[in-house]
């Protein structure tokens, strides 16, 4: 429980919070039925998030420097899982857009893979260690996975939003406006996840380590509302 007396403790509850409101999300939507697709990609979405958000604490709160680096490796596995999510969510909300070709698929597939194998060795950290206060890390980026790893996520989530606006632009009914506002949510949402958990991270900055996942819980939720509970739906 050293992480209650550390100076990010009431930091480290928020993200414990976080982490376990996107896990009620995902099992409330996947009990809903993932034969629709939007359910099934929005359910995957949010329980990525729930295990970035819960790997992000760990590493936050643990001491042994082994499992810090370990939560911290596998929160870029979990973070890929997010933009892949993401991007398939937005390609079947509110109606499919885009068949995805067998090679595409395959690709996705084989990239998560890589990435995540990667994720585990050299390529990804070339050193880590502790930092001269709690919860503060000096790392050693490798830098042609960071610059691939980077690429792709960015593509991704490009993608993700580019799907949006054109299908905010060709829709007249009800779903504009959701359309619309899910647009920018999104956008805000990954703006600053991207910022304080990838920009920062590459900087040795973790001191705003726990404001991407609270911002990306903020804009599950409201995608949440908008499919679940908005009277037009």
């Amino acid at each position: 429980m050293d992480f209650l007396v550390s100076p990010l403790g009431w930091t480290n509850w928020l993200l414990l919070v976080a982490s376990l409101i996107n896990l009620g999300m995902a099992i409330f939507i996947f009990n809903r039925g993932i034969k629709n697709k939007i359910n099934l990609y929005f359910s995957l979405l949010t329980f990525s998030c729930f295990l970035w958000s819960f790997n992000v604490f760990l590493y936050l709160s643990l001491v042994d420097i082994y499992w810090v680096k370990f939560c911290f490796q596998t929160s870029f596995v979990c973070a890929l899982g997010i933009a892949i999510f993401l991007f398939l969510f937005t390609v079947h909300f509110p109606f499919k857009s885009i068949n995805l070709r067998v090679w595409q698929q395959y690709f996705l597939v084989i990239a998560f893979f890589v990435f995540s194998i990667s994720a585990y060795t050299k390529w990804n950290l070339f050193s880590f260690s502790q930092g001269g206060s709690f919860g503060n890390f000096i790392v050693e980026y490798g830098l042609i996975y960071h610059v691939a790893f980077s690429l792709f996520f960015v593509i991704l989530v490009a993608s993700s939003l580019i799907i949006l606006w054109f299908k905010y632009r060709k829709i007249e009914n009800i779903f504009r406006k959701d359309t619309f506002i899910l647009f920018w949510v999104i956008l805000i949402g990954v703006i600053l996840g991207l910022y304080f958990n990838l920009f920062l991270d590459y900087l040795n900055n973790f001191k705003y380590e726990w404001l991407g996942p609270v911002f990306t819980l903020l804009m599950n939720m409201a995608v949440f509302y908008l499919i679940f509970f908005d009277k037009k739906q």
